[in-house]
């Protein structure tokens, strides 16, 4: 059986040297090298392209270990039928593997660890509550906050979804806020949340111009939350949809006790992927390459600028660097009420959030 894992992972690292991998005659954009050190300090090898990164070993028989432990974990996030027992452990290390930073390349069996800890830790998955904000500017009479569990496809196990409902006259709306990914372990005796994105969800067809209406007022009512901070570009280049999510959920961390917090802006295989699929493009052009990359980067300064945007809502998050590649670490320290500060209130009223359940 080892021979056949050995034989299947050999496999796996050659083609994602070549940034393509084969599960079931289909193909999937993962691009990697690497290097394994042996005891006897003989080295295996891969020569892809200089940009993808490079997946670094230095104890295989452990590795194997933890990656046969983190994969029995992962199954359970895919339904996709496999044809064979090696595309499955193909399709379940590339995924895996797709939400690693540069760092995390460097040192797998610790981001293997924390992969695991993301899927059995249980801190916040029960959430299912509602919050009633009738009393603020925006327009709705409470928000839904849900933990949601979240397949393989995605960043993390789970992702907190946020839903205003309200009345307009006696028209009833719902509205989606974006959805935060994210994942908590255990890292010197506390807990950490990593938070990987927040992203617009799915948008609802809306054939009624009476609810077209109310959403385009609920959406200038999320601009209430720019009265406060200053005409900084970078400040106000940052969604206030995104604003009133993130204080929402960083409200349910200091509820948890949750006080570190690591922010991922950069997963290079994901962007690698993106970069290979417009190569194929039968107009590729290098103008082509740096759109991709401004996209990326403008990504990556958006998700970052919301953090900053949110330390001058609340005294209480301050930085606190870099670490590595593609991580910035933030801490939450006891909160400073503010009453005049819109993302303030509504993190100070998550944090007190009723255990109601939502209906």
């Amino acid at each position: 059986m080892d021979s056949f894992v050995e034989e299947t992972l050999k496999g796996l690292f050659e083609e994602a040297a070549r940034g393509k991998i084969m599960v079931g005659g289909e193909e999937f954009n993962v691009a990697f090298n690497t290097k394994i050190v042996y005891p006897d300090q003989t080295t295996y090898e891969t020569n892809g392209n200089d940009s993808f990164p490079t997946l670094y070993i230095n104890n295989y028989p452990l590795f194997k270990s933890k990656l046969a432990d983190c994969l029995l974990y992962q199954q359970y996030r895919t339904t996709n039928y496999f044809r064979s027992v090696q595309d499955k452990i193909k399709f379940l290390t590339a995924y895996t593997f797709a939400n690693a930073t540069f760092d995390d390349f460097a040192n797998p069996l610790g981001f293997l660890d924390r992969t695991i800890a993301f899927i059995k830790d249980g801190t916040l998955t029960d959430t299912d509550e509602i919050l009633d904000i009738s009393e603020t500017p925006i327009m709705a009479d409470e928000v839904g906050v849900q933990s949601e569990p979240q397949s393989i496809y995605m960043e993390t196990p789970n992702k907190m979804t946020f839903t205003l409902h309200g009345y307009d006259d006696e028209q009833e709306f719902i509205y989606r806020l974006p959805e935060i990914s994210y994942g908590i372990c255990e890292e010197n005796g506390e807990s950490v949340c990593y938070i990987y994105s927040s992203l617009n969800p799915e948008k609802l067809q809306i054939d009624n111009d009476e609810l077209s209406h109310i959403y385009k007022r609920v959406q200038r009512s999320f601009y209430q939350v720019n009265k406060t901070v200053s005409e900084d570009p970078e400040q106000l280049n940052v969604s206030p949809s995104s604003v009133v999510s993130m204080s929402l959920f960083l409200g349910l961390l200091e509820r948890a006790g949750i006080r570190k917090i690591k922010v991922v802006d950069y997963l290079p295989v994901r962007y690698n992927s993106r970069d290979i699929r417009a190569q194929e493009l039968p107009k590729f052009t290098e103008e082509l390459q740096e759109r991709n990359d401004r996209i990326q980067a403008n990504a990556t300064n958006k998700f970052t600028s919301l953090f900053i945007r949110m330390t001058s809502h609340l005294p209480n998050l301050t930085m606190a660097g870099e670490i590595g590649d593609g991580i910035i670490r933030f801490e939450l320290g006891e909160s400073i009420e503010n009453p005049d500060d819109l993302v303030n209130t509504l993190y100070t009223k998550s944090k007190k959030i009723e255990n109601q359940m939502l209906m």
